[in-house]
């Protein structure tokens, strides 16, 4: 008798890196520690991904002994688009063939649209444009794996679909609908009801809404990655057994660290290196940091100096950091290093004596680099509501120190503090007793149990 089969349904996977890295740390972790299964891997093909991922994740394929089928997409805008143009083309060809007819002098010439003013087609376009491409980036991709992927189980095997991006758990509830193999959907983030996906039509926020919907009762199992997510889940879907929706977190991979020569000692022993790995954009602004800097800086020029901020990431926030930073005497406190391969960030941020956290307004999330940086034993330095999912894990656990993003007094005493432990004890490391329960091994275990019974 064969192995039970597990086909993961991971849109984003090796060489996916950059943006992408949370998603794909998410199944190459598990994938790497699952055994009694066979696995599949279906996503998508290298060459297809949009540009704002990097494909600079070096990890060596297969991880282990899964075999990963990619596929190809098909935008079904882009097709509309294109026989538009070309009935288009075929129109203006015969209109060309035909001869002019005389036009009166006073024959009202055709006015471009107002500037500022979209065409009706442009108007059209754009509420198309908005449904088919439901629910993400990645739609082009939900017809060519759908088919794949019931190609590859059975009733009695399990799909394991995780998202953002959300296709692939509708790709999953697809392949569930057509071969009644089981379905355990993981959710990474809240999908209805995303702080930063706010801007939708109402029509589009309908239809997701009700895709959520469809795919959380149709799943044999909700896995969420944090127990608030979960919380809220039951709570939204109050219908459904409790039983149903697991917490199941992020953690960290002790091999990640084995395979890169991560430098503990400091850089220099009279500063303290502050690093945030990762997006900074909208509300996940560092300028309280920043401005604690600056604070420190009013009493004390000289400890100020001493206090470095990295930035490791892409960057888009609503203003311009450099200006900021140049306006308040701080650009030599702030540097930006733009985004790095994966171990290149390892490196660095074994280099550093702090590490960051910024995660502002997001009540349900816990952002998955906190357990890379428990693993590596600095202080974790969060910027964040104290009363959502991670200021109550950095409560709980004891992970670090966590500031509300209006406490710039509580940040610059913070800040003081660590420049005179370093200059007295010439480190700043410390140990974090509950961090085994975040050993993705351990993590990995409960995920199959579940996928074995």
């Amino acid at each position: 008798m064969r192995d039970k089969k597990i086909l993961f349904i991971a849109y984003l996977y090796p060489p996916v890196g950059g943006k992408g890295l949370p998603g794909v740390q998410r199944s190459v972790k598990f994938i790497r520690y699952l055994s009694g299964m066979e696995k599949y891997v279906l996503t998508l093909r290298e060459e297809l991904y949009q540009e704002f991922f990097s494909l600079d994740n070096k990890v060596p394929l297969p991880i282990n002994q899964e075999k990963v089928i990619r596929t190809g997409a098909i935008d079904i805008f882009k097709v509309l688009l294109k026989g538009r143009e070309l009935a288009s083309s075929v129109f203006r060809k015969e209109a060309a063939a035909k001869p002019a007819e005389p036009r009166a002098e006073t024959q009202t010439a055709t006015l471009p649209a107002p500037p500022g003013e979209k065409s009706l087609f442009g108007s059209i376009k754009d509420f198309v444009s908005d449904i088919l491409t439901i629910p993400d980036y990645a739609h082009a991709w939900i017809i060519p794996a759908i088919w794949r992927g019931t190609k590859l189980v059975s009733r009695n095997d399990v799909i394991f679909a995780t998202g953002m991006p959300w296709t692939s758990l509708l790709v999953g509830w697809a392949i569930k609908l057509l071969t009644g193999a089981k379905l355990i959907v993981d959710f990474r983030d809240p999908w209805e009801g995303n702080l930063f996906a706010s801007d939708k039509v109402i029509l589009r926020k309908a239809i997701e809404r009700f895709l959520e919907r469809s795919i959380v009762a149709g799943a044999d199992i909700v896995s969420l990655n944090t127990e608030d997510l979960k919380a809220d889940f039951i709570s939204k879907y109050a219908s459904l057994p409790e039983s149903k929706f697991i917490a199941l977190p992020n953690g960290f991979d002790g091999s990640d660290f084995s395979q890169v020569p991560v430098a503990t000692s400091q850089e220099n022993a009279d500063e303290i290196l502050l690093t945030h790995a990762g997006y900074l954009y909208g509300v996940r602004d560092p300028k309280p940091i920043l401005k604690a800097i600056r604070k420190i800086g009013e009493k004390s020029p000289d400890t100020a100096r001493k206090i470095r901020f990295r930035q490791m990431g892409y960057t888009d926030l609503d203003y311009d950091i450099n200006a900021f930073t140049a306006e308040n005497d701080l650009h030599e406190n702030y540097t930006d290093l733009g985004p790095l391969p994966f171990d290149e960030c390892l490196r660095n941020m074994g280099r550093a004596d702090i590490l960051v956290i910024i995660q502002q307004d997001t009540k349900t999330q816990v952002p998955s680099k906190i357990y890379e940086y428990m693993y590596l034993k600095k202080p974790i330095l969060t910027v964040a509501q104290k009363d959502g999912a991670l200021g109550k894990m950095i409560e709980k656990y004891q992970f670090g120190d966590i500031f509300e993003p209006h406490d710039v007094n509580g940040l610059a005493d913070y800040l003081s503090r660590k420049v005179s432990d370093k200059e007295k004890n010439g480190t700043l490391e410390t140990v974090y007793k509950n961090s085994e329960i975040f050993d993705v091994r351990n993590i990995t275990k409960e995920l199959e149990k579940i996928l074995l019974s």
